[in-house]
């Protein structure tokens, strides 16, 4: 006899689901059997009931067979043992039924294909079914449920249909509930009353058995035969039999947190993490939140069951046609890009490097953060930013191009907890040309607009990316996914990216470059009015225009008052071109030599006489040149100059070896300090002098009280006793 669980008094939660769907479905519902809602029992008949009179009373057991629908509860949670009669199979099914939110999710392990099949739906027959790595919507359902590839393997019907029918009836006469004696189990100590209970409506026909424990009528057994697609079969007509291996009565309150454990979903019928379900109303229709022209961003992926993690670091710049990805590749991981992968060459080694796309030339610069090794090579077509034109260069992708996946294509997938911030989930999928090749899904999480992310001291940014999640498996129709890869994004930004991200000053030679000044008529305060750093982008990329090279050729721009009370100095450093691979096509070469640049920059100058600002998008700003103020300088006259001996030391020495230098300093010192104190010690002591000892022929040093004492005043050493002539 399967345990019975004890009840306990709750407080009541009656909410109505918003989503409320009306369709009918051939299961009857509510209006078809004329069920009255009010008649069922909820928290509040049974907590009632349980502390009214004895169940065992006489009275008691005639009002159940008056009344059996007031002791029958629609808030539960069971799982049945399901034998179908005609072809014999054998199958569990888990059953979760809400009457305040009028939904029912059911869950089956199939044997078969190996793999889970549930299904979500509301009391009206739409909702969703999913097996393995598909979904899909229906608005037949439950008879639909566990149909897939055009077969309905495993009849089923819904305990609570099969409860409303028996309900609707009324067939209450004495031989239909009876109490059976004889048959009294015990449970708890107590007495549990069987009874048995028939009906047919519906084109079906029900036989059930029920225990009454603590005024509760728990359904034990059930046989329902009939019509074949009432009970989800193929066949015209089908048979069935439940063994109930559990049934719980759960109040509402706690049945919506088994429906919802984060309390974040929009509703219940939400589902599960990486599956697909084709766009539907079960959530209200939105478009995926709009990515940023530029932004910064610093990665963390890990790919289950390697137990391995990168990290990474991203720069895009749409504006200024600029990628960076600063990453360690590993053997068997790929690095993630923002919503996308990176394939790197098997020949890297195992260190931090920093891939600069410049599509401005169409140059990749490959940089090793620990030797300063560089290399120059066309970009490949392949890699996640390129997107190859017929006939024309490669050109940046637009940051929703990054998605690898149409935009249009995302459907909103309800809400998730990530990282203990609440998350919009979009959800996209990935087909191949047949059903038999890899089929992926892709998972994006956006702050909701109610979570506000500080991105400095006076920003704070809404809907900011928090993570992607990407689902393979085998094929469209595999049981499961095989592999999972999760990428958590932190310290976004959306502003413009640091032009340290992009320093590409290893990979040309120190020698080949100039050190130049500009002196612009314009007051420091006017031109820094929008941030230094705004001023700054934009005067290069001004410099860029009229050099007619690429941004990445500057480097080292500083901004000072000028002599003339009304202007600034603009100083910065011009470098050679890159020495591109013979490989490298003509069109991706950057064909601007070093002083072809600085002649286009001083005709520019001197032709047009200012310079046109480009602040943001709304903001213009033009200033005028100083006449002849282009010029080259010396290199111990730049700016640059000052941080070049901390530069050296910071790019020569580790922490470990300036350490280790440290203490050897310390060791010398001291040592010389010990040498140095003997010789003082030595020196104010001089001999020692014993006046009792006397050596024929010789004089003691006596022991000076200072070495600064007057010889002067020293008395004559004592001779000794006066030698006697002998005696015979």
């Amino acid at each position: 006899m399967p345990t019975i669980p004890n009840l306990t008094k709750t407080d009541a939660n009656p909410g109505k689901s918003a989503n409320k769907v009306t369709e009918k479905s051939t299961v009857p519902d509510d209006s078809e059997n004329s069920f009255d809602a009010e008649n069922y029992m909820d928290e509040e008949d049974i907590s009632e009931n349980l502390y009214g009179e004895a169940s065992n009373s006489e009275e008691f057991l005639k009002s159940v067979e008056r009344n059996p629908e007031k002791y029958i509860t629609f808030n539960y949670i069971t799982k049945l043992l399901v034998t179908d009669q005609g072809t014999k199979n054998k199958y569990t099914i888990s059953e979760i039924h809400s009457m305040e939110e009028e939904t029912i999710q059911l869950s089956l392990v199939d044997p078969r294909r190996n793999a889970t099949s549930t299904c979500s739906l509301y009391t009206g027959g739409f909702g969703h079914a999913t097996t393995g790595v598909r979904c899909r919507l229906s608005r037949n359902l439950p008879q639909e449920c566990f149909c897939w590839d055009g077969l309905c393997l495993y009849p089923f019907l819904t305990l609570s249909s099969a409860l409303r029918i028996l309900i609707s009836q009324k067939k209450t006469q004495s031989d239909s509930i009876q109490s059976w004696e004889g048959n009294t189990a015990k449970s708890g100590g107590t007495d549990v009353k069987l009874f048995s209970w028939s009906a047919e409506g519906n084109n079906l026909k029900i036989k059930a058995t029920f225990r009454l424990v603590d005024r509760i009528l728990s359904p034990t057994q059930m046989q329902i035969s009939g019509f074949g697609y009432s009970l989800g079969s193929q066949e015209d007509k089908a048979s069935v039999h439940y063994s109930v291996l559990q049934f719980e009565p759960v109040g509402s309150s706690k049945l919506k947190i088994l429906l919802d454990p984060s309390e974040t979903a929009m509703t219940v019928l939400q589902q599960g993490p990486g599956i697909f379900c084709p766009r539907s109303n079960l959530h209200p229709p939105r478009s995926l939140p709009e990515l940023p022209n530029q932004f910064s961003v610093k990665i963390e992926t890990a790919i289950e069951g390697s137990n391995e993690v990168s990290y990474s670091h991203h720069d895009y710049d749409l504006n200024h046609k600029l990628v960076s990805m600063k990453l360690t590749p590993r053997l068997h991981t790929a690095p993630s890009v923002f919503l996308t992968t990176l394939a790197l060459a098997p020949h890297l080694l195992p260190q931090t490097y920093n891939i600069i796309h410049d599509f401005n030339t169409g140059l990749q610069y490959t940089v090793s953060e620990r030797t300063g090794n560089c290399t120059i090579e066309a970009i490949p077509d392949w890699m996640g930013d390129a997107a190859k034109m017929q006939g024309r260069p490669l050109r940046l992708k637009l940051a929703s191009e990054l998605l690898q996946v149409d935009p249009s294509e995302f459907v909103y997938s309800g809400r998730r907890l990530v990282r203990g911030i609440t998350a919009d989930v979009w959800t996209a999928e990935r087909i191949g040309e047949t059903e038999a090749d890899e089929y992926s899904t892709i998972e994006l999480y956006f702050s909701t607009p109610e979570w506000k992310v500080q991105m400095d001291a006076m920003n704070e940014l809404k809907n900011i990316p928090l993570g992607m999640t990407t689902y393979y498996a085998d094929s469209r129709t595999a049981p499961y996914f095989h592999t999972k890869v999760e990428s958590q994004y932190f310290e976004f930004s959306g502003s413009q990216p640091s032009w340290k991200q992009f320093d590409i000053s290893h990979c040309l030679p120190s020698s080949q470059r100039l050190y130049l000044r500009l002196s612009l008529h314009v007051s420091y305060g006017q031109l820094v009015q929008f941030s230094l750093a705004v001023a700054q982008d934009s005067i290069r990329a001004a410099l860029a225009k009229a050099g007619k090279v690429s941004p990445l050729r500057l480097l080292d721009l500083f901004l000072s008052s000028s002599r003339n009370k009304n202007g600034v100095d603009v100083w910065f450093v011009l470098l050679e071109k890159p020495a591109s691979d013979e490989n490298v096509e003509a069109a991706h070469k950057d064909s601007t030599s070093l002083t072809q640049a600085f002649k286009n920059m001083d005709k520019f100058f001197k032709k047009e006489g200012k310079l046109k600002l480009q602040l943001d998008r709304e903001r213009n700003m033009v200033v005028g040149i100083i006449h002849d103020s282009f010029q080259v300088v010396g290199e111990t006259s730049h700016p640059s100059f000052r941080n070049k001996s901390y530069h050296f030391l910071r790019t020569q020495y580790t922490a470990g070896s300036m350490a280790g230098l440290g203490f050897s300093m310390a060791v010398l010192g001291l040592s010389i300090g010990i040498l140095v104190g003997f010789l003082l010690w030595k020196r104010r002591l001089g001999l020692p002098h014993f006046p009792h000892m006397h050596f024929p022929n010789s004089q003691m040093t006596p022991i000076l009280s200072s070495p600064t004492t007057d010889l002067a005043q020293l008395t004559p050493a004592y001779p000794g006793p006066p030698l006697h002539e002998p005696r015979y």
